[in-house]
C-alpha cells in the first residue's frame, strides 16, 4: 500500500484475493535475510569468496565477523558449521549449527547438524534429525548423501528403499563441482534400488550408466538384474546375451540367462545355460535350475537327478528336497516323497516349507497325520496363504467344513487370486448348500450359493446347484427376473416399479434401478401423485447424488419438491428428503464455492439450518464451509456473521477437516481474516493482534510469510485511515507496527515513504532525502517528492516527477496535477 499527502486510495489486494490463497497448497519459502548495511554485506561476500578458493581458515574468521556484526546471517552459522565438519571438529561443526538454529530453524541448519552428530557417534540422534530436515523436499545434498550411506548399510530392502531415494535426490540437487561422484553414486542408487525391489529406479539410473558407458560390464549385468526383477525376461536375455563374452569369467551371467530364458519358456536354450555355468561352477543353484528346467519339460528322471546333485553339494539345504518332492509329486508317487520328507523334518523341524511338504504327501496318502502337521504348520505361518489352502484341504477331507471356510477365507484374505483357495471354498459352500437343501432350508442354501457364484462365476457346479434354489427372501436376481413378467403388461405402474428398482439395487444394478426410477416418476408426476413422488425422490436422489458427475441442480429441484409437497403425512420420510436435501445443498454450494458463484452462500446457509438431521461432524463441517463462503461477499454484515460462526467452532474438530498448514491454525485464522476485512480500525486492530496470535502455530510453515503479510497489511489499512482522520500519532505508531512484519523491499519501502509523508511538515529536507531515495522502488516517493519540489519552487522537477509515477501506474489526481503544471510552464 502507498499513500501520498493530496489523497489516495488503500489497495485491497488480500480483500479481493481471499478465495485464491484461502485454498493454496503451499507457498514458495522465504528468501534468507539480506545483510542491512554495506559494510556486512561486503564481509560476507569475502567470507563466502575465500569459502568458495578453500580458505577455510580466512572465511571462518569472516564468517564469525559476520556474526558479530549480524547474527541474522544464516549463511554464516552454515558455513561455520560445514568447516568444522571439514576439519572434524564435530563437537563444534554441532555448536555452530545449534547457534544458527536458535536464530531460525531451518532444514540445511538442521541438516549440518545431523551429519555432524552421525559423523561424532551420535548416529541415532543424527538420523532422526537428518530425516526431519530431508521431509520437507529441502535440496541437501550433503545429508541425502549421508542417509543414503547410513541405510545402504541396513539389510531390510525397505531401508535400501530408502537409501535409493536418498541417493536419487542426492543426484538432483548436489552441486556441479560434485558431479565426478555421479557414477559412482548411481551405481549404488541402482544396488540399493535392485535391494529394495525398486526394479523400475534401478533401470532408469542404469540406462544412463550404460548409456555413458557401454563397456561398463558392471552397469550392463546390474541392468539385466533390473529387467529380471521387473519381468522383462526377453530384454533381460538379449542384455545377458551381450554379454557372454565375459561368461568364462563371469559364470553367473550363465546362470541369470539361464534363469530368464527358463521364465519365457525357451527350455531347451536354458538348458544350455545352465549346463554352461555347471561346467564352470558346480554349485547347488546350478543344479537347482537345471533341475527346474527339466522339471517343467517333465524330464522326471532328469530332474530328479539334478535335484540329487544339488542335495550332494550342500547335505543341510531344503531346497533340493523339497524339489525331489515336487518330482514325486507330478508323478503321483507320494509314497516316495514321504521318505524323503520325513527325513528332512527330522533335520530341520523348524522349517515350515518342509513341514507343509510332509503334511500334503500325508494328506495325498490319507495319512490321519496330515491334519496335526498342517495345523502346526498354518498356526505357526498366519500370514502365509498356501498355508492355510493346506490345512484347508485337510479339514474339507476330515468333513471339519465349518473350519475349512474358515482357512479357505483366511486365505483369499491374504491373497485374493489363489485359485487353490477358491476351488476349495466353492467345495466347501456347495456342500454346505446341499446340506441346507436337503433340509428344506431355501434361503440358507440360496445365500451359501449366492457366495459361491460370486466366488467363481464360472464353476459349473455352483450354477447347477443355484438353478435348485429358488428365492425365498434376498434373491434380487430371481425377483428381477420375476418383476419382468408383470411389468410386461403394466409398464407404468408405481408399486411394481418402485420394487423392480429395489431389487436392481440389490443385485447391484445401479444404472438400471435409476433408469427404473425415473420411468416411475414420470408416472408420478403425470399422475400429480405428490406423496408417491417424494417417496421415490427419497430413493433415488442419493443415487443421482453418486455418480461421477451429478446434476446437482435437478437433484435439489426433485428434493425440494419432495420436502414442499409429499413428505408431510410422513415423519420418517420428511427426516430422510430434509438431510438428503441438505447434502445436496451443501455439495452444490461447495462446488459454487469454488467457482466463485455468489449462489454457494444461499445453499451453503440452508444446508446447515437444521443441525437435527446432521450427523457426527457435519454441523461443524456446514457452519465452517458457510463461514469461509461468507467472507467471499466482502461485506461487513457477512464478516461479523463469519466471526459468530467461527467463534462456535471447535478447534480439535475444525482441524479435522482442514488441509495442512490450515489444520495448525483453527478457526481463530478465519476469525482474524473476517475482521481484517472490514473497514475498521477497531477491527483492524483485533485482525493484526488475532493474526499475531495465529502466527505462533503457523512456526516455521510457508504460511507463515503470508501471515506476516496480513499482519502488515492490517497496520497499513489502519495506518491509511488514521491519516485520513489526520490522527498522525496513531498512523505513525501503525506504520512502525508494520514495519515489524514487512519481508520485502518493496513493503519496507513503502512504509519507510509513508512515514516520511507524516513528517513532511516537520522535516521536510528528511522526507525529500527519503522520497528521493525511494523513488526507483515505489512510484508513491516520486508523487511526494514531485509535491516537496513544488513547494521549494522547483516546478520543472516536480512535473518531471510526477510524469515518472504517471509512467508507473498512479493515476488521479496527479493527473491533472501534470496537466496544471504544463500549461504554467509552456510544455506539451
Amino acid at each position: 500500500m502507498g499513500f501520498h499527502r493530496l489523497g489516495g486510495s488503500a489497495a485491497r489486494f488480500f480483500a479481493a484475493s481471499a478465495v485464491v490463497w484461502l485454498v493454496a497448497t503451499g507457498w514458495q519459502q522465504t528468501a534468507a535475510a539480506q545483510p542491512t548495511n554495506a559494510g556486512v554485506a561486503q564481509l560476507l561476500q569475502q567470507a563466502n569468496d575465500a569459502f568458495a578458493a578453500g580458505r577455510l581458515d580466512d572465511a571462518a574468521s569472516l564468517f564469525e565477523r559476520v556474526i558479530v556484526q549480524d547474527r541474522s546471517q544464516l549463511d554464516a552459522y552454515i558455513k561455520l558449521s560445514a568447516i568444522a565438519y571439514a576439519k572434524k571438529d564435530f563437537a563444534q561443526a554441532i555448536a555452530r549449527a545449534e547457534a544458527g538454529l536458535a536464530v531460525q530453524a531451518t532444514d540445511e541448519l538442521r541438516g549440518k547438524k545431523a551429519i555432524a552428530l552421525m559423523a561424532s557417534g551420535k548416529k541415532d540422534e543424527g538420523v532422526k534429525l537428518a530425516e526431519q530436515a530431508t521431509a520437507g523436499g529441502a535440496c541437501l545434498f550433503d545429508v541425502q548423501l549421508a542417509l543414503g550411506q547410513y541405510y545402504e548399510k541396513l539389510p531390510e530392502p525397505a531401508n535400501q528403499k530408502l537409501a535409493a531415494e536418498m541417493y536419487k535426490k542426492f543426484l538432483g540437487c548436489r552441486p556441479p563441482e560434485l558431479a565426478k561422484l555421479d557414477d559412482q553414486i548411481r551405481t549404488k542408487l541402482a544396488l540399493s534400488a535392485l535391494k529394495g525391489g525398486e526394479f523400475k529406479m534401478a533401470e532408469a539410473e542404469l540406462q544412463i550408466l550404460v548409456k555413458k558407458k557401454p563397456d561398463d560390464s558392471t552397469a550392463q549385468q546390474l541392468l539385466a538384474a533390473a529387467y529380471t526383477g521387473m519381468g522383462k525376461y526377453n530384454e533381460a536375455i538379449a542384455k545377458y546375451q551381450s554379454l557372454l563374452s565375459l561368461a568364462k569369467s563371469q559364470p553367473g551371467i550363465y546362470y541369470n540367462l539361464g534363469f530368464a530364458l527358463f521364465k519365457v519358456g525357451r527350455y531347451k536354450d536354458a538348458t544350455s545355460s545352465a549346463n554352461q555355468y555347471l561346467a564352470s561352477k558346480k554349485d547347488e543353484k546350478g543344479y537347482l535350475l537345471l533341475g527346474d528346467v527339466q522339471l517343467a519339460e517333465k524330464n522326471y528322471a532328469g530332474a530328479l537327478a539334478s535335484f540329487q546333485s544339488a542335495e550332494k553339494l550342500n547335505p543341510k539345504s531344503t531346497q533340493p528336497k523339497l524339489r525331489m518332492a515336487e518330482v514325486y509329486f507330478r508323478q503321483k508317487a507320494f509314497a516316495k516323497a514321504k521318505p524323503i520328507l520325513e527325513k528332512a523334518v527330522t533335520a530341520n523341524g523348524n522349517d515350515m516349507e518342509l513341514l507343509r511338504k510332509l503334511g500334503e504327501t500325508y494328506l495325498a496318502l490319507k495319512d490321519p497325520q496330515a491334519m496335526g502337521v498342517l495345523s502346526k504348520v498354518a498356526k505357526a505361518q498366519p500370514d502365509n496363504a498356501d498355508a492355510q489352502v493346506s490345512l484347508g484341504k485337510a479339514q474339507l477331507e476330515n468333513k471339519k467344513l465349518s473350519e475349512a471356510k474358515t482357512s479357505f477365507r483366511a486365505a483369499l484374505k491374504l491373497a485374493d487370486g489363489n485359485v487353490e483357495a477358491k476351488t476349495g471354498l466353492v467345495t466347501v459352500l456347495n456342500r454346505e448348500a446341499g446340506a441346507a437343501f436337503d433340509a428344506g432350508k431355501w434361503a440358507d442354501a440360496q445365500s451359501t450359493l449366492d457366495e459361491a457364484v460370486a466366488l467363481d462365476p464360472a464353476s459349473a457346479m455352483s450354477q447347477r446347484n443355484l438353478a435348485l434354489v429358488y428365492m425365498q427372501q434376498g434373491k434380487f436376481n430371481e425377483a428381477v427376473r420375476t418383476l419382468t413378467v408383470p411389468l410386461k403388461k403394466q409398464p407404468n405402474d408405481l408399486i411394481l416399479n418402485r420394487l423392480l428398482a429395489r431389487a436392481q439395487l440389490g443385485a447391484k444394478k445401479t444404472g438400471d434401478a435409476i433408469e427404473t426410477y425415473q420411468k416411475a416418476e414420470a408416472t408420478a408426476v403425470q399422475q400429480r401423485q405428490e406423496p408417491v413422488l417424494a417417496e421415490i425422490y427419497a430413493e433415488l436422489c442419493p443415487l443421482l447424488m453418486a455418480m461421477e458427475s451429478p446434476n446437482l441442480d435437478d437433484i435439489v429441484t426433485k428434493l425440494e419438491r419432495a420436502n414442499t409437497a409429499g413428505v408431510r403425512a410422513n415423519p420418517e420420510l420428511a427426516k430422510v428428503v430434509k438431510r438428503n436435501l441438505a447434502l445436496a445443498l451443501f455439495r452444490r454450494g461447495m462446488e459454487r464455492l469454488r467457482a466463485k458463484n455468489g449462489d454457494g452462500v444461499s445453499d451453503l446457509r440452508r444446508a446447515q439450518e437444521d443441525p437435527s438431521i446432521l450427523t457426527a461432524k457435519e454441523p461443524q463441517l456446514f457452519a465452517f464451509a458457510y463461514g469461509l463462503a461468507l467472507l467471499t461477499t466482502n461485506t461487513e454484515q457477512a464478516a461479523n456473521e463469519a466471526i459468530g460462526l467461527f467463534s462456535k467452532l471447535d478447534a480439535k474438530m475444525t482441524a479435522s477437516f482442514l488441509r495442512p498448514p490450515y489444520d495448525k491454525l483453527g478457526p481463530d485464522f478465519f476469525k482474524a481474516y473476517a475482521n481484517y476485512m472490514q473497514d475498521s480500525p477497531a477491527k483492524r486492530d483485533q485482525a493484526a493482534e488475532t493474526f499475531q496470535s495465529v502466527l505462533r502455530k503457523a512456526g516455521s510453515s510457508p504460511l507463515a510469510g503470508k501471515i506476516r503479510d496480513l499482519i502488515r497489511s492490517s497496520y497499513e489499512l489502519k495506518a491509511y485511515d488514521a491519516w485520513r482522520s489526520e490522527n498522525f500519532k496513531q498512523a505513525r505508531e501503525d506504520l512502525k507496527n508494520a514495519q515489524r512484519f514487512a519481508t520485502t523491499g518493496a513493503q519496507k519501502a513503502e512504509l519507510e515513504v509513508n512515514l516520511a509523508v507524516l513528517d513532511m511538515d516537520k522535516d521536510r529536507s528528511g522526507a525529500k532525502r527519503t522520497f528521493d531515495s525511494y523513488k526507483g522502488t515505489t512510484p508513491e516517493a516520486l508523487v511526494n517528492l514531485g509535491i516537496i519540489l513544488d513547494l521549494e519552487g522547483d516546478s520543472r522537477g516536480a512535473l518531471d516527477a510526477w510524469q515518472d509515477a504517471q509512467k508507473r501506474g498512479v493515476g488521479g489526481k496527479v493527473r491533472d496535477w501534470i496537466e496544471a503544471k504544463k500549461k504554467i510552464l509552456g510544455s506539451k
